[in-house]
């Protein structure tokens, strides 16, 4: 998003990259796509996907379903939320270092032990 500032009496507009505007033009380009080919492809215009990827406005959450379609990732992926390998990315309510500790070992089993994780972790769940 953009913010005002003033400087020596002028008022200029600075803006502030976000990851929305980082992945939409990381994606486009992976897919050799110009802004235009893009805004067509999704129903939309060059000039409103310059302004996506220039940080001058957010897309809406239509805009962003259509992204997330076409390019095959998540909303979450766009605005974020989401790293490349599916992780979603908690803020404000992070999770403490023994729980990150019990996530990755539990990515790190084979299926068939994460299989008896979740039961273990079910019978200790239920109440008494």
């Amino acid at each position: 998003m953009s913010s005002q500032k003033r400087k020596n009496g002028l008022k200029f507009t600075q803006k502030k990259e976000t990851l929305t505007m980082q992945r939409i033009k990381e994606l486009r380009t992976e897919k050799k796509l110009t802004q235009a080919e893009l805004g067509k492809k999704i129903n939309s215009t060059q000039r409103q996907v310059s302004k996506w990827e220039l940080g001058a406005i957010e897309p809406n959450i239509a805009d962003l379903q259509k992204l997330a379609d076409f390019f095959g990732c998540s909303i979450d992926y766009l605005v974020g939320r989401e790293d490349e390998d599916g992780a979603i990315m908690i803020y404000g309510n992070q999770l403490s270092k023994d729980e990150n500790q019990l996530i990755d070992k539990l990515r790190a089993l084979p299926d068939i032990k994460k299989k008896i994780a979740y039961k273990y972790i079910d019978f200790l769940s239920e109440e008494e």
